[in-house]
């Protein structure tokens, strides 16, 4: 190793894992995304939702 360099680790984590941190490293990335899933956040806090069974009941399905 090179004088001044830092040391370097290496870390294992399942594959299933790493993805899901890149997943949501992409996510949060995404300003419109994250925009758009805090105005979610706030609708249903705001009580602007509907529940799946009346959804189904408003469109007709069984």
């Amino acid at each position: 190793m090179k004088q001044g360099m830092p040391k370097q680790e290496l870390i294992q984590i399942p594959k299933d894992e790493y993805d899901s941190m890149k997943e949501t490293i992409d996510i949060m990335s995404d300003k419109k995304l994250m925009k758009s899933i805090k105005q979610g956040i706030g609708d249903i806090r705001q009580g602007r939702y509907i529940t799946f069974h009346d959804f189904k009941k408003k469109h007709h399905i069984s």
